[in-house]
C-alpha cells in the first residue's frame, strides 16, 4: 500500500524520519476513512498525520490521533471515522479478552489477562486510588499526617507492591454494593448531538476514548440518586430499631465524608464501613450523629486497644499508640 497510495508516509518512513509502529498506524487509520471523503480530503489527512509523526508523537498517540485525522478537512467525516475505529477496536478487544490464574503452591496465586481498554481504565482508576501514597500522608488541610497503624505500609511500598494491596481490597470488597447496578464511577464527557446519533466518541475522566454506543451503556449502569436529607420517605434516625446504618443514613454521611474519617486515609466513602462512636451495644443509637465512616483497615484499628483516638475539628479522627508501660 505504500508503493501504491501513501506518498507522504512512504518518503517520511524511507527517510528515517517515523518507524514502523508509525507507519502501520498511519495507513490502518487511513484505510477507514469514510467513503465519502475525497482523494484530496485523503491526502490531506495523511500528510497531517504524518507531519505529527514526524515532530515526535509515538504510537501509541498517534494511534489516538488518527481517530480524527479529518478534523482540519471535515468535522462531520472527523466524527464518522472515529466512531467506526473505536467501536472496531472495542469489537476486536471483547474477542480477545481472555484470564489465567495459577496456584502457586505456596499461600499465594498468580495471574495473567487481557481486558478491553476501558475495563482496563477502569480497574487502574480504582486501584490508583486506593493505592494513593498521599491518601497516607495529609489530612484535610493539606498537614503532613503519619499514621501509627500503618507499620511498613503507604509511603513505604513499592508501586506494584500498592497496586498489589490494593486489588486485594478491591476483591474483598466484590460484588459492590451501591445504589445504582455498577460500583465504578465514571464523568463521561459526551457531546448531546452524539447521545443522540452515536457518532464521535465519548471521554472519560481517565483520559480514554470511547464509542457513543459504550457511554449509553455505562450511562444506564449508573445510581443516580439525589440527595433529599429529612423526607417523609426515608428516616434518617432509626434510632434502636436496627444496628446497621441505612442507605438513606448512608447517603446522608456521604454528604459530609469523600473519604475515610482516618486523618489523611483517602479511602473513597463507597469503600467504608459505618462505625459507631458510642458502641450500639452500649446504647449507642444508629443515627448520622452516631455515625463516622471507616474503610476496612482503619475500623479494623479503631477496635484495637493498642491505640487511642481524638476526634479532630475537621472531622477526621487522629490515630495514636497508647504508651506501653
Amino acid at each position: 500500500m505504500l508503493q501504491t497510495k501513501y506518498d507522504a508516509t512512504r518518503e517520511a518512513f524511507a527517510r528515517g524520519q517515523i518507524e514502523i509502529e508509525q507507519v502501520r498506524v498511519i495507513v490502518n487509520a487511513a484505510e477507514k476513512m469514510p467513503a465519502a471523503a475525497t482523494s484530496e480530503q485523503r491526502k490531506e489527512a495523511e500528510e497531517g498525520l504524518v507531519a505529527r509523526a514526524v515532530a515526535g508523537m509515538n504510537a501509541r498517540r498517534l494511534r489516538h490521533a488518527a481517530r480524527r485525522m479529518l478534523e482540519d478537512v471535515s468535522k462531520e467525516l472527523a466524527d464518522q471515522q472515529e466512531a467506526d475505529m473505536i467501536e472496531d477496536e472495542e469489537e476486536h478487544a471483547e474477542r480477545e479478552t481472555w484470564m489465567t490464574i495459577r496456584d502457586n503452591g505456596d499461600g499465594t496465586v498468580s495471574g495473567r489477562f487481557v481486558t478491553p481498554e476501558l475495563h482496563a481504565h477502569l480497574l487502574r482508576a480504582t486501584l490508583e486510588r486506593l493505592s494513593a501514597p498521599r491518601r497516607w500522608s495529609r489530612d484535610r488541610a493539606g498537614e503532613p499526617v503519619t499514621d501509627p497503624t500503618l507499620p511498613g505500609g503507604g509511603p513505604g511500598l513499592n508501586w506494584s507492591e500498592q497496586m498489589g494491596t490494593a486489588f486485594t481490597e478491591l476483591l474483598e470488597h466484590l460484588p459492590a454494593e451501591g445504589l445504582g447496578q455498577s460500583g465504578v464511577t465514571v464523568v463521561v464527557n459526551l457531546d448531546y448531538e452524539h447521545l443522540l446519533d452515536g457518532l464521535g466518541s465519548a471521554g472519560l475522566d481517565t483520559g480514554l476514548r470511547i464509542s457513543a454506543g459504550q457511554a449509553r451503556r455505562l450511562a444506564c449502569n449508573a445510581g443516580i440518586v439525589p440527595a433529599v436529607l429529612g423526607g417523609k420517605s426515608e428516616v434518617l434516625d432509626l434510632g434502636r430499631s436496627r444496628r446497621l446504618h441505612s442507605v438513606a443514613q448512608r447517603r446522608a454521611l456521604s454528604l459530609q465524608y469523600d473519604t475515610c474519617a482516618a486523618e489523611g486515609c483517602e479511602r473513597p466513602f463507597a469503600w467504608c464501613d459505618i462505625h459507631h462512636p458510642e458502641p450500639w451495644s452500649q446504647g449507642g443509637r444508629t443515627s448520622t450523629k452516631n455515625g463516622k465512616p471507616f474503610c476496612g483497615f482503619h475500623h479494623l484499628r479503631i477496635h484495637d486497644p493498642r491505640y487511642i483516638t481524638t476526634d479532630l475539628p475537621s472531622g477526621e479522627v487522629r490515630f495514636r499508640l497508647r504508651r506501653r508501660r
